[in-house]
C-alpha cells in the first residue's frame, strides 16, 4: 500500500535542507521547496509502506527509481518542511534521549500513524512520551482519535470524563462529537444513580465522589463501550469545520438536516410554545383540550434559528486545535 501523502516527479527549483541534507544519504524527499537527503535504512526498517515502495512493489516503469536522485525525489504532500524535520529528528536525535516538546511529539504521532506513513514503533514512541506530558483530557482524546491511537488508550480517558466532578462543558462537547458526549453523559447519570454499586432502584442522586467510590473501572468502561456501540460516534462540529473548511452556512445546513430528520421520525410528538421554553410533549387524547401547537414550518424555523445560534457561537469564535491534519 502506497503512503497516501506521496507523489512523484517533482519540478526543479528546490533547495537542500540545512540540517537533513546528508552527503551519505541515499533517499531523497521533497517537501514544498526543500530537498531532504537521508538514509533509506530507517524508512525501510520502520515502515511497511516504505519498505514495499523501496523494494520495487510500487515502483513505476521508469529506469530511475523514485527517491534515488534529487530529480526523482519523493514528494511529500500535506506536510511542511519544519514538520518533516521534526519527524526525522526521531532517527537523528544527537542526544539519544528523545526529549522534546509536546507540540513536536504531536507532529510525530500524526505522521507516524497508520493513516499517514505507518511507522508503528515511532508511533508507540510518540505515544509513550505524550502520555508523560500533562494535557487536558479532552484535548488528549481529540489528539489520540485523530492519530489512530488504539482504543485501549482511549477508554481510561473516557472513564476520567465519566467520573470527574464537573460535567462536560459546551466547548468540550463540540470537540468530542455527539455520539461520545451522549455515551459519557448516560454513564455519568447511571453512576450518580448508584448503578455502579448495584443500587439501580434508588432514584436519589449521589455526588460524583460518593457515586464512583468502590465502582470498578472495568464496569465503567464496559458501559461506555456498550453506549458507543449503540450511538455510533458522530462527527464533532470541529471535524465539520476544520477538516473540510466549510463556511458557517454549510455547518448550519448539516445541523438543520439532522434536526429535521429527527423531527420527521418523531411522528407522535407535538410542539407547544410555553412562555419561556419550547419542548416536545406526547400526543394528547382527542377528547382532551387542545393545546396551542406550532405548525411544521414554524417548528423548523425555530430549529433553524437555534442551529444558527449554536453554529455561530461554536465555530465563529473557535480556532482549530493544534493538531496536524492528515
Amino acid at each position: 500500500m502506497k503512503p497516501a501523502s506521496i507523489l512523484q516527479n517533482p519540478s526543479n527549483g528546490a533547495s537542500p535542507d540545512r540540517e537533513y541534507y546528508l552527503l551519505d544519504g541515499d533517499l531523497y524527499f521533497r517537501v514544498e521547496q526543500t530537498i531532504f537527503r537521508v538514509h533509506s535504512h530507517f524508512f525501510a526498517r520502520e515502515s511497511p509502506q516504505f519498505r514495499e515502495r523501496m523494494a520495487g512493489i510500487d515502483s513505476t516503469r521508469t529506469s530511475i527509481p523514485d527517491g534515488t536522485t534529487e530529480q526523482k525525489a519523493i514528494v511529500v504532500k500535506s506536510t511542511t518542511p519544519e514538520e518533516f524535520s521534526n519527524f526525522l529528528w526521531v532517527f537523528y536525535d544527537p542526544t539519544f534521549m528523545h526529549k522534546t516538546s509536546a507540540s513536536i511529539w504531536r507532529i510525530i504521532l500524526d505522521l507516524s500513524s497508520s493513516k499517514r506513513w505507518d511507522f508503528p514503533k515511532v508511533h508507540s514512541l510518540a505515544l509513550h512520551h505524550l502520555s508523560k506530558i500533562s494535557l487536558p483530557v479532552v484535548e488528549r482524546i481529540v489528539l489520540y482519535k485523530s492519530c489512530s491511537v488504539p482504543s485501549e488508550c482511549l477508554f481510561p480517558l473516557y472513564t476520567e470524563l465519566c467520573t470527574r466532578e464537573e460535567p462536560l462543558t459546551f466547548d468540550e462537547s463540540i470537540r468530542l462529537g455527539w455520539g461520545l458526549v451522549v455515551s459519557i453523559s448516560q454513564v455519568r447519570e447511571r453512576l450518580l444513580k448508584g448503578e455502579g454499586k448495584g443500587d439501580s432502584n434508588n432514584d436519589r442522586l449521589h455526588d460524583m465522589g460518593t457515586a464512583v467510590e468502590g465502582v470498578p473501572g472495568k464496569w465503567i468502561q464496559e458501559r461506555i463501550k456498550s453506549m458507543l456501540n449503540t450511538t455510533q460516534e458522530a462527527p464533532s462540529l470541529m471535524d465539520i469545520q476544520d477538516r473540510h473548511s466549510q463556511p458557517h452556512h454549510e455547518v448550519q445546513a448539516q445541523l438543520l438536516d439532522l434536526c429535521n430528520s429527527q423531527a420527521k421520525a418523531t411522528s407522535r410528538v407535538r410542539y407547544t410554545s410555553p412562555p419561556n421554553n419550547s419542548r416536545p410533549i406526547e400526543e394528547q387524547p382527542s377528547e382532551a383540550k387542545a393545546s396551542p401547537t406550532k405548525s411544521k414550518p414554524q417548528v423548523f424555523n425555530h430549529v433553524e434559528k437555534c442551529v444558527q445560534k449554536i453554529a455561530m457561537k461554536t465555530v465563529g469564535k473557535r480556532k482549530s486545535p493544534a493538531i496536524v491534519n492528515a
